[in-house]
């Protein structure tokens, strides 16, 4: 089989990787705090054409993809005064206890309060428990109130009073080496280094309330990217259906 068939067949699957990565981001559009992803490649070996040129003319054997990097930029933000809408302005992450061995790391912010057994607690819209800076769960009391004889009882409602300046942001020294996990959360990888929550928010990292960070996502970019992506695998595809022609050809000389 000749080379050109094993480079348009690489071809294929990287950009069928790019096309995945288009329609991921696509679906996304409308997520909160989303950051899309974009896939990456690389050329794989070159061989001289000719052994009697040296590195004159070279031959590439096609494409590779290297995974796909996350584009942690900051989004708009949109006003919502909802008491538990929260959104991030900096590089900061809210931190999540999902059940697993280590908390999980997400931009959406827009909470709900779940009652356990346990007692009333902040959670995700997924049910996951979202962490102060000492990584513990957020619980929340009622609002205390006084009663004809000014003693004080318990209230009706749950306090909120101050909710941003308990829920935890967290930083990490390496976000380009998070490992999205689905339903907007991210992992922690050997790549992103150490987490370290933020001691004090400042105006280049801090929770805003009432307000979420809208997703990443830019249509119009991605449906560009869906018609480059669409075209190059045509172009492959052609240039295999073209390879196997020739090899049909060559094998039917006599």
């Amino acid at each position: 089989m000749n080379i050109a068939y094993y480079s348009a067949v690489s071809g294929l699957q990287a950009f069928q990787a790019q096309l995945d990565a288009t329609a991921n981001n696509m679906a996304n559009a409308n997520t909160i705090g989303y950051k899309p992803l974009k896939a990456s490649f690389d050329d794989l070996l070159y061989t001289q054409m000719d052994v009697k040129t040296q590195g004159e003319h070279m031959i590439g054997h096609g494409v590779r993809g290297v995974g796909m990097e996350t584009v942690f930029a900051q989004g708009l933000f949109e006003r919502t005064d909802r008491e538990l809408d929260f959104a991030v302005s900096g590089t900061g992450y809210f931190a999540v206890d999902n059940g697993g061995d280590r908390p999980v790391y997400t931009r959406d912010g827009a909470f709900q309060i779940s009652s356990t057994p346990e007692g009333n607690f902040l959670t995700t819209r997924n049910g996951d428990y979202v962490l102060d800076s000492n990584g513990n769960r957020i619980a929340l009391a009622y609002q205390t109130v006084e009663d004809e004889n000014g003693n004080p009882v318990p209230g009706t409602g749950l306090d909120l009073t101050g909710l941003s300046t308990r829920i935890g942001l967290y930083t990490c020294e390496y976000p380009s080496g998070l490992i999205p996990l689905g339903k907007n959360l991210y992992g922690t990888s050997p790549n992103s280094g150490q987490w370290a929550p933020v001691a004090m928010q400042t105006e280049g990292n801090k929770i805003l309330s009432g307000a979420l960070e809208l997703s990443r996502t830019d249509v119009t970019d991605e449906m560009v990217n869906l018609i480059q992506a669409q075209r190059a695998f045509q172009l492959n595809s052609r240039i295999v259906t073209t390879a196997d022609q020739m090899e049909e050809f060559v094998n039917n000389l006599r």
